[in-house]
């Protein structure tokens, strides 16, 4: 039996990065075509921001849309599909409800407008449009099947990206609507690390199975034939 200290943290990986792909899969065929509808209102949005749109009761209700995501995510994909394979993922469960709820609070209380800062006005509507537009297409630029897409409003990575972009680009207006901002950092970047980790023990995991392969066909290779009649 192994030393404990000889163990990396892919030992412990409970499910291989193929199968991760295709809960996305999963995901994305039981639930067709939301993931183009949820694409198409946060795009709505970004167009509406980039016109100049400074209204608050968009920016509450893009709130509000982020909460439903935020709880549709931790139902249709942490708890229907990745905590029967991963059981910490139901921790991420109570923690995207609670950011639900945070994120509908702040939109029903208000008090709440649009950033003017320069860099923030920038890194927000990047972020945006990257967490909308670029990010889903992730897995096919590494070669994998389009169909397993993460999409905005159904991924977690996604999502909780297009959250961050959202709070870098609001700005409160009364001492309740900052406090309640601050408290809505704490689970997405959280989540940030936890997703890093995440994909960075894949990576190993992938790579270790790919020498194991290698190391399976090389002594294949070495292995002699039989030996011919005499």
């Amino acid at each position: 039996m192994s030393e404990w200290w000889t163990y990396r943290p892919s030992s412990f990986l409970m499910f291989s990065p193929r199968l991760y792909g295709r809960l996305f899969e999963s995901l994305n065929d039981a639930w067709w075509p939301m993931p183009w509808a949820a694409m198409a209102v946060a795009s709505a949005w970004l167009l509406w921001r980039a016109r100049g749109g400074r209204d608050e009761r968009v920016l509450r209700g893009a709130l509000a849309f982020v909460a439903l995501c935020w709880a549709f995510t931790a139902w249709a994909f942490l708890l229907e599909r990745f905590a029967p394979i991963f059981w910490p993922a139901t921790y991420a469960v109570a923690a995207f409800g609670l950011q639900a709820a945070g994120l509908l609070m702040v939109a029903l209380h208000g008090g709440l407008g649009l950033s003017t800062r320069r860099w923030r006005v920038g890194s927000g509507t990047a972020l945006a449009a990257w967490a909308v537009l670029g990010h889903p297409w992730i897995a096919s630029m590494l070669g994998h099947p389009w169909q397993q897409a993460e999409f905005f409003g159904l991924a977690p990575d996604p999502t909780v990206l297009g959250t961050l972009a959202l709070l870098l680009l609001a700005e409160p207006s009364t001492v309740a609507a900052r406090r309640g901002l601050r408290l809505l950092w704490v689970v997405p970047l959280a989540w940030c690390a936890v997703s890093v980790a995440l994909h960075a023990t894949m990576a190993a995991s992938r790579h270790a199975a790919v020498s194991v392969e290698r190391l399976g066909v090389q002594a294949h290779h070495q292995v002699p034939g039989p030996a011919g009649p005499g």
